[in-house]
């Protein structure tokens, strides 16, 4: 009798234990170059996040073709957030504000 009532909870105990899937390996990056912010995982989201008439965008590299730099360009204004397409995780990411007659500014890379 007594072993009826320990594999029942042995299974939740056993569930319980275990991280859920991706927890621990797929962590949020997270970017910011003042207000503006990315956050990628296996998509990339990109905030322009002030109203100073400059474009932003989010420099990133995926698990699958590392040694290729993607870009992500939000033109929509203060206040706005675009997203790239999904696709294996982003392991480099960077943000970048677009300036006008100065080169433009970025954050250093995040892994």
């Amino acid at each position: 009798m007594r072993t009826k009532r320990l594999v029942p909870f042995l299974a939740i105990a056993a569930a319980l234990s275990v991280p859920a899937l991706g927890e621990t390996a797929h962590a949020a990056l997270r970017v910011y170059h003042g207000k503006d912010k990315a956050i990628a995982n296996t998509q990339v989201y990109l905030y322009d996040n002030e109203n100073d008439g400059n474009s932003v965008e989010a420099q990133y590299q995926r698990r699958a073709s590392p040694g290729t730099t993607r870009h992500l360009w939000n033109h929509s204004g203060g206040g706005t957030r675009v997203s790239s397409g999904f696709g294996s995780s982003v392991i480099k990411l960077r943000v970048c504000e677009e300036r006008d007659w100065a080169p433009d500014s970025c954050t250093s890379w995040v892994a």
